[in-house]
């Protein structure tokens, strides 16, 4: 996973060069609410994974040392480099393919089951549709789906394999996140074998044709296989059915989670019982969409309340400065204690929430800011001396 923190300034590098080509093309695909939202959503997302890396790498190796193939079936694996020969280069394929068919199969019951669903929503809630969206994941989704990848452990595929095989896969779903290469631009032969940007383009939309499709990571072919494929035919309309309508990154992470608690209490209070639990498991495409919803599925921008310049500028710069931070704990995580790792990430949370607030125009005490980074400048001294640098 240092594989994605480290190419966190190529990832910043690309998605200006597309806001820069988007200007000069004079084009809407970037708004600046949404891409610090996107953003604030990536770096959560990493933040957590510091935490939850830790308890599923420990649960994969146990697996992996004791109920891998590779023991039953005397080590026809070879991952000591991925160019160190045929065996070498087959295991390696090995991992690439098995690791993306198991994406597809997380992916596609992550959009069939609730519970899974609150998770992945996240990534969908944006409704725009540019390399920024990328980064836009869930805090708490590789808790909860982490157990679709441990059949990796029983083929015997080492722990540091499945980290660079998931990096490399994650790195590839980057670029298809654009607005800018038609279908037609892509070669027909490289279109049918993988994603491109017009497949996930369609997965994103919420086109009545383009619910649930197109759930490859890296290879289109799954789709084609279990028959989820469908091909971009008419313009994609982004986001989810039922909007998010906010740029507060905790909301979003949240949202629906909140949705089914609040489901599963009015069946219990009407009588249901247990049955009210169904609410866990229940596919989320089989909730009514009342014709409220359709019609902000068509007229769009009502949430998009202006800020001011100052008010903009500040969420700006705030983001920033938390981004940098961020980035500077994470490199230093192993060094603190676990009160030191738990306090940090509260404030970093705090701070990414208090921002979507100024992107919402919502008021806030000054005095939670004026708390928040008087605490934040002692988690950093704190983090210099860890880091050995005062």
């Amino acid at each position: 996973m240092q594989l994605i923190e480290a190419l966190i300034p190529v990832f910043l590098l690309l998605i200006g060069l597309e806001v820069l080509w988007t200007r000069m093309q004079r084009k809407s695909y970037y708004y600046l609410s949404d891409t610090i939202t996107d953003m604030s959503l990536g770096m959560l997302s990493r933040l957590t994974d510091a935490f939850v890396l830790l308890a599923v790498l420990f649960v994969y190796i146990g697996i992996q040392r004791n109920y891998s193939l590779v023991r039953l079936d005397g080590y026809f694996l070879d991952f000591s480099s991925p160019v160190a020969g045929a065996r070498s280069i087959a295991s390696w394929g090995l991992g690439f393919i098995a690791l993306d068919f198991l994406f597809y199969w997380s992916h596609r019951i992550s959009h069939e089951v609730n519970i899974l669903w609150a998770s992945h929503v996240v990534h969908h809630s944006s409704e725009e549709y540019n390399l920024s969206v990328a980064l836009r994941q869930s805090a708490l989704r590789n808790a909860i789906t982490c157990v679709f990848y441990l059949p990796l452990a029983v083929l015997g595929i080492p722990w540091q394999v499945f980290l660079t095989v998931d990096a490399l896969n994650r790195l590839y779903q980057f670029w298809v996140h654009t607005k800018f290469l038609p279908e037609d631009s892509i070669p027909r032969a490289y279109s049918y074998v993988f994603v491109t940007p017009s497949h996930h383009r369609v997965h994103h939309a919420v086109n009545d044709p383009y619910i649930d499709k197109n759930y490859g990571g890296m290879f289109i072919l799954w789709d084609r296989l279990f028959g989820t494929f469908k091909a971009e035919t008419e313009e994609p309309v982004f986001g989810t059915v039922k909007r998010l309508k906010s740029y507060n990154p905790i909301l979003a992470n949240v949202h629906v989670f909140v949705d089914i608690a609040r489901n599963i209490r009015s069946d219990i209070q009407s009588g249901r019982g247990l049955a009210s639990l169904e609410h866990l498991w229940k596919t989320p495409s089989s909730y009514p969409v009342d014709g409220i919803m359709r019609t902000e599925q068509i007229v769009r921008d009502e949430y998009r309340v202006p800020i001011s310049a100052g008010a903009r500028n500040a969420a700006t710069v705030q983001f920033i400065v938390l981004l940098g931070i961020s980035v500077f704990y994470l490199k230093t995580f192993t060094l603190l204690d676990w009160a030191m790792r738990m306090s940090f990430f509260a404030l970093l949370a705090c701070g990414f929430y208090l921002n979507g607030r100024i992107l919402e125009r919502k008021k806030t005490p000054i005095l939670l800011f004026a708390l928040l980074w008087a605490a934040m400048a002692v988690g950093i001294t704190n983090l210099l001396q860890a880091r050995g640098l005062i």
